[in-house]
C-alpha cells in the first residue's frame, strides 16, 4: 500500500519520465544537511519488507542517482 501511495508517484513515476530534477529537489533538511527522501523510504520499506527486496527496487537506483547520475548531487542545503 506504501508502494502505491508514496513511492509510485513520487519516485517510480519520475524515474520513468526522467525527471531528475524533481528526485533532486525531493529531500528532508536536517540542519543544512539535505537526505533525499527516496533514501528514507527505500531504508523504511527495507525494514518491514518480506525477505528485504522490497526496499531494493527503491534504494538501487537511488544510488545509481545519487552517486553517478547525471548531475552531482549537493548534499549541504543552501541557507
Amino acid at each position: 500500500m506504501i508502494g502505491y501511495a508514496i513511492i509510485r508517484p513520487k519516485f517510480s513515476e519520475k524515474c520513468a519520465a526522467q525527471d531528475w530534477d524533481a528526485l533532486y529537489n525531493w529531500f528532508l533538511n536536517l540542519r543544512g544537511i539535505k537526505i533525499p527522501w527516496m533514501l528514507i523510504w527505500g531504508f523504511i520499506i527495507e525494514s518491514f519488507s518480506f525477505w528485504w527486496w522490497g526496499g531494493l527496487s527503491i534504494l538501487i537506483p537511488a544510488f545509481v542517482l545519487l552517486f553517478a547520475g547525471p548531475k552531482p548531487y549537493e548534499w549541504k542545503a543552501e541557507k
